[in-house]
């Protein structure tokens, strides 16, 4: 099991990576063009749209996809049982997001709001009935099927909302690209994973999933109201147009996170599961796995808050110079929330979902505080609120473990220390040399990104805890490699 765990792993953080890279590409190009061809205000209306519309969607998930891929064993019969409480739950919500749609829309004053949410329903059917069909992918460690269904997706739907914005659509565009996404996707699982829902409503062991699906659903909701209060409250006091700059600055910190440490998450999960009566090997695969991350996911953040100014309007042209700098501030904590994956992983490998809730009721309860109490202040000061509670998070989830749950965090916490002094320092070196050397945006850039590559080139050469940390994530991505999670 060892051997063929830990290729599994391997093989499934390989592809993961790879088609997450073309995904990226994909999302990065759909960004850049449209931001040049739909207004700041409509990404403000849209903004507000997909903070309920996401809302909505970590309520119907009832956190019974994380129940499925933890259970030790699952029967064909409960899989159905919780296809159809997707479904259901997807019904229901859609019914409340229409009548819901138009007291919404008054309270922002924004009039498109009503529509909008409303054909945004078609989301939470697609989503509801794909649910089980990834799970049951995932199960199976067959991350290569889904990393394909996610590209082709992002990239149908990508294409549609390009289309859609050159013929004049506006907002409309930015809906249809995640329309297009969604349903895409959502045929792509059901064709990947060859398999059908019987109808079925009582089954054994129902209460268990509910069980463990009603922990996951508590924190999945808890984590997305405090994640998305900021845009929502931030709706209220300002124009659309702010809220469209602060959205866009979000996404440009956002896309290295979701599209690495959520799939990520996603290989970590059923592995840890399985590794969590082995506490050394589970210990090991966590910190390589979270290091890798760390140093990927966090280098790269580091170098968007150094050079943000410079990065945002060259990427997005001209009309969104507020979203440059307050991607700057949000970039700190996307570096924080890279390191909270990390230690999230080891309340799901562990099954901790009391725990897990208990400790996210807390932590994301000061975050809903902080970004509320400072909306009134205008985006720059929601960031900043942000950004603070975020950083906070990262020492209170390490004591947490540590005092709460028995975890040894001390490894961990000194990988993390070592990568950001090695990060800060280089982009430190690289604002440095490039705000001397150079003149222009995209010559600015590309000195600074040399001058960063080769400062942590250094680091890895000169010092030797912070090469064994790229030793072993080489290990991981050789094909070849003989090395046991």
């Amino acid at each position: 099991m060892a051997t063929s765990l830990g290729s599994a792993a391997r093989s499934g953080l390989i592809s993961t990576a790879l088609t997450q890279a073309l995904r990226v590409a994909v999302q990065l190009v759909s960004l850049v063009a449209l931001s040049r061809m739909v207004a700041p205000s409509a990404f403000g209306v849209f903004a507000i749209c997909l903070v309920v519309v996401g809302l909505a969607e970590a309520m119907r998930e009832l956190g019974l996809s994380s129940a499925a891929i933890q259970a030790g064993r699952i029967t064909e019969d409960q899989q159905s049982f919780l296809f159809w409480l997707n479904v259901a739950a997807a019904t229901v919500l859609s019914a409340v997001t229409c009548l819901l749609a138009a007291p919404i829309s008054w309270l922002y004053g924004m009039p498109e709001l009503k529509w909008l949410l409303v054909a945004s329903t078609v989301i939470f059917i697609a989503n509801g009935a794909a649910a089980q069909f990834r799970a049951r992918l995932t199960r199976e460690l067959r991350f290569r099927a889904i990393g394909l269904v996610d590209v082709t997706s992002v990239l149908l739907g990508s294409l549609a909302g390009i289309v859609a914005a050159s013929m004049g659509a506006g907002v409309w565009a930015l809906w249809l690209q995640q329309a297009v996404t969604f349903v895409c996707s959502m045929l792509g699982l059901v064709c990947a994973s060859r398999w059908l829902p019987a109808w079925r409503w009582r089954v054994e062991g129902r209460r268990d999933l509910l069980g463990v699906g009603a922990n996951f659903a508590g924190i999945q909701v808890v984590n997305y109201v405090a994640r998305n209060a900021d845009t929502a409250a931030l709706g209220l006091f300002a124009s659309s147009g702010t809220v469209g700059q602060y959205s866009r600055a979000f996404q440009i910190i956002s896309l290295p996170i979701s599209q690495l440490n959520g799939p990520a998450t996603k290989v970590a999960f059923p592995v840890l599961s399985r590794l969590r009566d082995d506490p050394a090997r589970f210990q090991r695969f966590h910190i390589v796995g979270s290091m890798a991350l760390v140093n990927t996911v966090g280098s790269l953040l580091v170098f968007i808050a150094c050079f943000s100014t410079t990065l945002v309007p060259f990427v997005l042209g001209p009309g969104w110079d507020r979203a440059a700098s307050l991607a700057g501030i949000l970039a700190i904590a996307g570096f924080s929330q890279t390191v909270g994956y990390g230690l999230y992983w080891v309340f799901l490998g562990q099954a901790w979902s009391g725990a897990n809730l208990r400790y996210t009721l807390w932590s994301r309860g000061l975050l809903l505080v902080a970004v509320v109490a400072a909306a009134p202040s205008g985006a720059t000061g929601v960031a900043i609120a942000f950004s603070t509670v975020s950083v906070l998070s990262v020492p209170f989830a390490m004591w947490w473990l540590s005092t709460r749950c028995g975890y040894s965090i001390r490894y961990f916490a000194t990988a993390v220390l070592r990568s950001l002094s090695v990060c800060v320092a280089a982009g430190l070196a690289a604002v440095g040399v490039s705000s001397v050397s150079v003149d222009g945006a995209a010559a600015t850039l590309a000195v600074g990104a040399a001058v960063y590559l080769a400062c942590i080139s250094l680091a890895i050469a000169a010092i030797g805890p912070y090469r064994e940390d790229f030793i072993q994530l080489w290990k991981i991505a050789r094909p070849t490699t003989t090395a046991k999670v």
